[in-house]
C-alpha cells in the first residue's frame, strides 16, 4: 500500500471506483448496508438481532474490509507486475487515428479512438482527440461528456488549457449553429 493513498482503502470498493470500475460501487454498497445494519442492531435496537448474529455481522464487516483491502493491494501489485498489453498496437492505433483525423475521415478516426479507449479508458490523449472529433462532427453533447470524463482523470491536469479551449470552441460552434444569420461553418475551427 502506498502511504500517500492509504485513505483509499478506508472503504471497500473505493479504489476500484477511483479507477473507473463500477463494480466497486457494489462492494461499497454492500459495506454500507452491513455497517449500518451492525450499528443499528448494536447501539440503537439492541433486541433486534440475537447476540450471535451481531457478532457474526461485525466479523463479516471486518472480513469484508480487510478482504477488499488485500484484494486491491494484490490486484495492484499483480497489475504492475504484468507487462502492458501491446504498446506498439496502442501507438499504431493512435497514429492511425491521428492520420484519419487530419484527413477529415471522422468515422475511421472515431473507430480507432474507440478501440484505444476500450483498451485504456484513462488514455488522456485519445479522450481529448475524440472530444475534438465530436466537436467537428457537431456532436457537442458527446464531446462535453468526453471532456467531463477527461477532467476526472488525474493525468488530465497537464491538459487543462486544451480542455478549456475545447469547451470554448464547442460553445462557440453551438452559438454559431443556433444563430440564423451565421455563414461561418463550425467545422472550420
Amino acid at each position: 500500500m502506498k502511504t500517500a493513498g492509504w485513505w483509499r482503502y478506508a472503504w471497500p470498493g473505493l479504489p476500484q471506483l477511483m479507477q473507473g470500475n463500477w463494480w466497486g460501487l457494489g462492494w461499497a454498497l454492500v459495506g454500507a448496508v452491513f455497517l449500518n445494519l451492525a450499528i443499528l442492531s448494536t447501539f440503537l435496537w439492541k433486541e433486534w438481532l440475537p447476540a450471535g448474529v451481531k457478532i457474526a455481522l461485525w466479523g463479516g464487516i471486518i472480513l469484508l474490509w480487510s478482504g477488499a483491502a488485500i484484494s486491491t493491494t494484490l490486484g495492484n501489485r499483480l497489475q504492475s507486475a504484468l507487462p502492458s498489453p501491446l504498446p506498439n498496437s496502442t501507438n499504431t492505433l493512435f497514429v492511425e487515428a491521428t492520420e484519419f483525423y487530419l484527413q477529415g475521415q471522422w468515422f475511421e478516426a472515431e473507430k480507432r479512438l474507440i478501440q484505444l479507449l476500450r483498451q485504456n479508458p484513462r488514455d488522456v490523449e485519445a479522450r481529448l482527440m475524440i472530444a475534438t472529433l465530436f466537436r467537428h462532427t457537431r456532436r457537442w453533447e458527446e464531446a462535453l461528456r468526453q471532456l467531463d470524463q477527461l477532467e476526472r482523470l488525474e493525468a488530465s491536469q497537464g491538459w487543462a488549457l486544451e480542455i478549456q479551449r475545447e469547451r470554448a470552441l464547442i460553445q462557440q460552434a453551438k452559438a454559431q449553429n443556433s444563430s440564423p444569420d451565421s455563414t461561418a461553418s463550425p467545422l472550420a475551427a
